[in-house]
């Protein structure tokens, strides 16, 4: 290969020095051309950031720069062992499907479903390596939410199926379902995915546009960010490469990517201390009663049934006195949020819940409490 060679990224023609086709840069420096597409990175992140405020509000306007980070990164994810999981959570019309569709066109090829199949989901990401936002994920299946739980990072785990071969005969394949993903609902999430996610909560606002996905700014916006990444490609992986032989616990790893796109960016100043913000949230929200609730209903939950507020309440104060200033109203709103899944009625006597020990025991798995069922 000369150094005419090339090659294109979103429409953009790049001549690239020996080696660099087949991904192994050997030191020379980048063609004229690459430095005239790339933008400056202080240009790159302000047009990122200013398009996302064309659509969506944030009242803290640090999350702006959070977001196009991590929209950033995704354009180079298979650089980073780990990515976190963007969690965008709100109440109804606060414009969570909204951001995904923003996110869905400035990210790595950006998919956005609201209905997937296990199937569907392992081997679109092994094909595509897209970007992944499921919305309205509410209620997943098992299958897909271990898939969730595990595919946050890289890794040796692989998904292992068997593939029919058209002569009714069946051979191994597997399949990586590694990538970065932004989960959208209004329940929650189990503690696992929690564990591995970044958290944004939106609030209704109105007077934003709508969206138009046939305007071209979007495609060329997106074909800048990756032209700029894949520029400066190496110098990132060099400031991850630091960062991260420093990282000593999951939730300081899952932000050694988006320290290091945001170290090149030069965006410390604003996302250091909110990483540092949203960590403690996260470990305030780790030493809440929830995990107290669950153990106690693990133990008196041993067949499906109606089981009154009142009664659990009960039970609560019993098994630990910090309960006693507790009332059923804010129990309720606990159960909610810990099952959200689970039916409720009203009479009156007050508030019921459908629980079975199967949910229980779930939950309780998922926090990595106790599974037994003896009385307190």
């Amino acid at each position: 290969m000369t150094n005419e060679a090339s090659k294109v990224l979103y429409g953009v023609q790049i001549p690239v020095g020996p080696g660099e086709l087949d991904g192994n840069p050997n030191g020379k420096e980048e063609g004229p051309a690459l430095s005239q597409a790339a933008n400056s990175s202080a240009d790159t992140l302000k047009e990122v950031v200013d398009q996302i405020k064309k659509h969506i509000h944030f009242n803290d306007q640090r999350f702006y720069t959070l977001l196009a980070l991590w929209i950033l990164g995704t354009h180079m994810y298979t650089s980073f062992q780990h990515y976190p999981y963007l969690y965008v959570t709100g109440t109804k019309g606060s414009g969570k499907s909204k951001l995904g569709e923003v996110i869905s066109l400035l990210s790595r090829n950006g998919l956005k479903t609201s209905d997937l199949s296990q199937a569907y989901f392992y081997r679109t990401i092994d094909k595509e390596r897209p970007t992944l936002i499921l919305d309205e994920l509410e209620d997943a299946s098992p299958e897909l939410r271990k898939l969730l739980r595990t595919y946050y990072k890289m890794g040796t785990d692989r998904v292992g199926r068997m593939r029919g071969t058209g002569d009714s005969n069946y051979v191994p394949d597997s399949f990586d379902a590694y990538c970065p993903k932004a989960i959208i609902n209004i329940r929650g999430l189990d503690d696992l995915l929690q564990d591995r996610s970044i958290e944004i909560v939106m609030e209704r606002v109105k007077g934003k546009p709508p969206i138009d996905f046939k305007s071209e700014e979007w495609h060329s916006l997106n074909g800048k960010i990756a032209v700029h990444m894949d520029a400066h490609k190496q110098e990132i992986e060099s400031l991850y490469a630091k960062i991260f032989n420093t990282l000593d616990e999951r939730e300081e790893e899952l932000w050694g990517s988006i320290r290091a796109v945001s170290q090149h960016f030069q965006a410390d100043q604003a996302i250091l201390p909110l990483k540092d913000e949203l960590l403690e949230t996260k470990r305030d929200e780790d030493e809440s009663p929830d995990g107290i609730l669950v153990e106690v209903l693990v133990r008196v939950v041993n067949k499906k049934d109606w089981y009154s507020v009142k009664a659990i309440l009960f039970r609560l104060r019993e098994y630990d006195g910090d309960f006693n200033g507790w009332n059923e109203t804010r129990l309720a709103r606990m159960l909610r949020r810990v099952l959200p899944g689970a039916k409720r009625t009203r009479d009156g006597k007050g508030t019921s819940y459908w629980l079975e020990p199967e949910s229980v025991t779930r939950k309780a798995k998922d926090m990595g409490l106790p599974t037994t069922s003896k009385s307190p």
